[in-house]
């Protein structure tokens, strides 16, 4: 039977304790996803999973197959599949923003395509790609706000709540 749970994950005690897995996605996509590795590398697969595991899995899962709100600006049309990450020259920090998303059309791609010799990422929008931008926690977090802006969920200075990410994540 495929895992589906009723309610987010709220951790119960530890560094973490308070925090819950739906709103780490969008703050410490790099954690939760270290976790759970740690969690199957010392298992190695032999027991069964408990509720904490079965949920990162199912919640990891979710991340990549979320479809974008988001129209893609450059037609006006398709929905918008990627998104372009800009370095600075030094490459310690990076630029996003709405005007850099695009479908998958080559004619729309090139347009958020930058030619002034940085760095670029044209990126998928799913969760997985947030680590392959940055690995440092206020450029995760900043990736994490334009998720919001994309997938149309309350940005700052709303606040998303956890059931607002749990029903995100279960639709």
């Amino acid at each position: 039977m495929k895992y589906s749970p009723e309610s987010y994950y709220k951790y119960k005690s530890g560094k973490r304790e308070g925090e819950v897995v739906e709103l780490l996605m969008f703050k410490d996509y790099d954690f939760l996803f270290w976790h759970l590795s740690k969690i199957k590398k010392e298992k190695n697969q032999k027991g069964n999973k408990n509720g904490y595991e079965k949920h990162l899995e199912w919640i990891l899962e979710k991340g990549e197959t979320r479809k974008v709100k988001a129209v893609c600006p450059q037609c006006n049309e398709n929905r918008a599949t990627k998104f372009s990450a800009l370095f600075s020259y030094d490459r310690k920090t990076f630029s996003i923003g709405h005007k850099y998303i695009s479908c998958n059309e080559k004619k729309c791609l090139k347009k958020i395509i930058q030619k002034d010799g940085r760095l670029q990422l044209i990126c998928e929008i799913k969760f997985s790609s947030i680590p392959q931008v940055t690995r440092n926690k206020k450029g995760q977090r900043d990736l994490g706000i334009f998720y919001r802006y994309l997938f149309n969920l309350p940005c700052p200075p709303q606040r998303l709540t956890a059931k607002e990410a749990f029903q995100f994540f279960k639709e």
